[in-house]
């Protein structure tokens, strides 16, 4: 996968694709766009699960790595045994940001130096799906 990234730099550049300012929905896709970068960069990045379950549904429903949960308990408790068996796992990068209506499709660049995407259906600005993957070179 070709990384875009900065001029002497190695922090990929994000990229942004949704429908133009004047479509109708798109302050809410800036808005899901802005909660993911929320809850990677804080929520997972520093291990603050409460703001983790505030940006999912109590419901959420979450399938990826051959796994799926089901409820907000159950997807934090995914994630805690995670980051238990990946203690230096961090999101450094969301390169590719895209968003329509209700749906985001976002990739992350760990610091492992691995990519993964994460699809995800919003409902009142928290995610009520996610669809999980493990993205090679």
């Amino acid at each position: 996968m070709d990384r875009t990234k900065q001029p002497g730099g190695t922090t990929p550049i994000p990229i942004t694709a949704a429908p133009g300012a004047e479509c109708p929905g798109q302050g809410q896709v800036e808005q899901h766009l802005a909660a993911f970068d929320q809850l990677d960069f804080k929520g997972w990045n520093d291990r603050d699960w409460e703001l983790f379950r505030r940006l999912h549904t109590d419901n959420v429903k979450v399938v990826g790595f051959g796994q799926a949960t089901e409820g907000i308990d159950d997807h934090v408790n995914w994630a805690k045994a995670f980051i238990a068996a990946n203690p230096e796992s961090k999101i450094l990068a969301h390169p590719i940001r895209i968003g329509a209506d209700d749906w985001t499709a976002v990739t992350g660049l760990m610091n492992d130096g691995t990519t993964m995407a994460t699809i995800a259906r919003w409902e009142n600005g928290r995610i009520a799906e996610e669809f999980l993957f493990g993205l090679s070179d």
